[in-house]
């Protein structure tokens, strides 16, 4: 005859809990501390999304226009533009500048003119600008595509798109420790908000790894060969080569042995009718992912994955044309650790 050990229930607490979890019973203060530290993460941050600065008098001239995608996470409250300007002297009217967010143009602005092109720290200020939707709404979550149009004498040195996440005193969207407190009946549903929490940030918060746009007018390669878009170099990768340091180190699920990341480039054909331009991404362990099928100018994107057991990596972006004799431009590229 077989024998099954029963642990003894413990006489404190909610016996038919106690019975549920063979035995041992939940811990209230030390569930509520842990749903303390996931609101942390969750609201007590703000994060880069996009970045690019050039030296002063480096100007890229207008209209020139500055490219981006970003991912914005789940609990994303505003997104701002933070912008580093002058101008570029010889006055023929006011400068200005307008971003246009998926699709929609934002309000203009104005840069004042001067006798001669700001030349010192002294001669740039900041400007900064919330980003809305079509009905003057904050950004959701998800995918968004910008792009910042230059006009007259404007000059833009740099500027930073930052996500703030929805106020840690909006209790709605928080953890509520109460649940977690002395007393009260800690139930299967309260330990699954928990878990998912938990998990919704591991997946949807991920670290945007690269962000560049071209402060001229994109890079650009004939033929099939390809070319780094920073250097313009067709040797491929090596330690030295031009690219973006990323940071995969630990971002896997706990059993997880990769870190999924979507890649984006904003690039077209050079008006070629074989919508065959491309542009590979590239680490020491070869291609990470290459986006295809390049034609019209727009947003093209393909997913690859990192290894979380490096502290950094390098990556190159190369691109080339799968047509000999035609064209491929580069305008912006990036990449951000997303898993669905």
């Amino acid at each position: 005859m077989s024998q099954i050990f029963i642990p003894e229930v413990r006489s404190e607490g909610y016996k038919h809990l106690a019975r549920g979890r063979n035995g041992m019973i939940t811990c209230g203060p030390q569930m509520a501390a842990l749903a303390q530290a996931f609101n942390t993460i969750a609201f007590r941050r703000c994060k880069l999304l996009v970045s690019q600065y050039t030296y002063l008098g480096n100007f890229p001239t207008p209209s020139s226009t500055f490219f981006a995608r970003f991912y914005c996470s789940p609990l994303v409250k505003d997104v701002y533009v933070v912008m580093l300007i002058g101008d570029a002297g010889a006055p023929a009217g006011l400068g200005s500048y307008f971003w246009t967010v998926d699709g929609v143009n934002q309000v203009t602005k104005d840069i004042a003119n001067s006798a001669s092109a700001s030349a010192a720290p002294g001669d740039f200020y900041t400007q900064a600008s919330r980003f809305v939707d079509g009905s003057g709404n904050s950004l959701a979550a998800g995918v968004h595509d910008v792009h910042c149009t230059l006009s007259a004498t404007a000059a833009i040195t740099g500027f930073a798109i930052v996500e703030v996440a929805t106020p840690y005193a909006d209790t709605s969207e928080a953890l509520s420790p109460d649940v977690y407190s002395v007393g009260s009946p800690i139930l299967g549903r309260d330990l699954t908000a928990m878990t998912n929490r938990a998990w919704l940030l591991h997946r949807q918060q991920g670290t945007h790894h690269i962000h560049w746009t071209s402060n001229t007018v994109g890079a650009t390669q004939t033929g099939t060969t390809y070319k780094n878009i920073l250097d313009g170099t067709t040797t491929g990768w090596a330690a030295t080569a031009a690219g973006f340091w990323t940071i995969p180190y630990r971002q896997a699920a706990q059993t997880g042995t990769t870190v999924p990341v979507t890649m984006w480039v904003y690039a077209d054909d050079g008006g070629g009718a074989a919508n065959t331009g491309r542009v590979r991404f590239v680490n020491s362990a070869g291609v990470i992912a290459t986006i295809t099928g390049i034609g019209a100018a727009g947003y093209y994107t393909a997913t690859g994955t990192l290894d979380p057991a490096l502290v950094d990596d390098l990556v190159i972006i190369e691109h080339s044309n799968a047509t000999g004799g035609e064209l491929v431009n580069t305008y912006g590229a990036g990449m951000y650790a997303f898993d669905t």
